[in-house]
């Protein structure tokens, strides 16, 4: 017969939610030098996008779990849309742009994928998409580190005209 009484007792703890109260007051603010407010924090433009990239990521990553379809379907299309900001675009080199496009492809498939209920190929796209970001990111590294190279090709700036080809002699 405990058992009951135990259960009676402790049912009013499980349905209040058990959280502490609420503070009365407000705590105080730290001391600063300056009065003036802090200025609000703002997200650097690529930072803003990989947030967002790693947030629709995650909705498809969570949609194929649960196999809710629309889920995947819709962030998909949002990463497809994300990838064709000018934010996007943080080098104009031709190893980037396919990257870029490459990915473009598979959300594409991804999101098709998933309208049509084929969770073994939505999978196989959210696997592949996943590829494509850690070969890419691993160029862009690479990238930054050679950056200055003046040998670097890109879409949008020509050689200059004083370049030498590599099998040119001086």
């Amino acid at each position: 017969m405990r058992v009951p009484a135990l259960i009676v007792l402790l049912c009013p703890l499980l349905f209040s939610g058990c959280d502490s109260p609420a503070p009365t007051a407000a705590p105080e603010p730290l001391a600063t030098a300056s009065s003036e407010p802090a200025p609000p924090v703002t997200m650097n433009p690529m930072h803003a996008v990989m947030a967002a990239k790693l947030g629709y990521a995650g909705e498809i990553l969570e949609g194929l779990a649960r196999a809710d379809y629309e889920q995947i379907e819709e962030a998909a299309r949002q990463l497809e849309l994300t990838s064709r900001e000018a934010s996007w675009m943080i080098t104009d080199s031709v190893t980037y742009v396919l990257y870029s496009e490459q990915f473009r492809e598979i959300t594409g498939d991804l999101a098709d994928h998933a309208r049509r209920g084929n969770i073994e190929r939505a999978t196989l796209d959210f696997m592949q998409m996943t590829q494509t970001c850690v070969l890419c990111h691993t160029y862009l590294r690479r990238e930054r580190l050679t950056r200055d190279f003046p040998e670097r090709v890109t879409m949008v700036s020509p050689p200059s005209p004083d370049a030498r080809l590599r099998w040119e002699t001086p």
